[in-house]
């Protein structure tokens, strides 16, 4: 009965030495995930910029989808305004009342009945920026009812359109097809 009793105590006097502080193997193990955590989280948050880019390059290559999906559709011309100045883009068909770019009214967003605007570098997009829009000089690309793409002078587009963002990626529109690329 004695000798469990001693190894009790024994036990009781070695936890009792140690409750000043931390052994040298406890610290090293903290300090190293102390470190894997930190590595994880500064790739996770670098990669998240690129990630953003991305998604609103996808964004906007649906979005042109559908401004060419809305042409053929409606047999009229629809047209996409981009402002570099207020980072977004809006979508507009025209009127067959009043052809032309001018007479153009705004489409509304089916999913949300409002108006087709989509404003980066804020919310989902935050960081993320339209750095330049070229459609023949332009800032409008427009497409035909046969889907065609047009520049802003409504005349039918003769070089390639190019979008790009702050992160690198790029949206190409091809000036006879109307087709639409992202590139990293």
């Amino acid at each position: 009965m004695n000798a469990p009793s001693h190894a009790c105590s024994s036990s009781r006097t070695r936890r009792s030495a140690r409750n000043g502080g931390f052994t040298l193997v406890e610290i090293l193990v903290v300090m190293t995930v102390i470190g894997v955590v930190s590595a994880v989280s500064v790739v996770s948050l670098a990669s998240l910029g690129d990630t953003r880019d991305a998604a609103a390059a996808r964004r906007m290559l649906h979005d042109i989808s559908y401004a060419r999906e809305m042409a053929l559709s409606l047999g009229s011309r629809t047209w996409m305004k981009f402002n570099t100045g207020q980072q977004s883009y809006s979508l507009f068909a025209e009127s067959t009342d009043t052809p032309g770019r001018a007479g153009s009214r705004e489409l509304l967003d089916p999913a949300t009945g409002f108006a087709y605007v989509q404003t980066l570098n804020e919310g989902e997009f935050a960081g993320v920026r339209i750095t330049t829009v070229s459609f023949d000089q332009g800032v409008y690309l427009g497409f035909d009812w046969m889907g065609a793409p047009l520049s802003a002078g409504e005349a039918a587009l003769s070089d390639v359109g190019v979008i790009s963002f702050s992160g690198g990626h790029r949206v190409t529109i091809e000036p006879l097809s109307g087709s639409a690329h992202i590139s990293p």
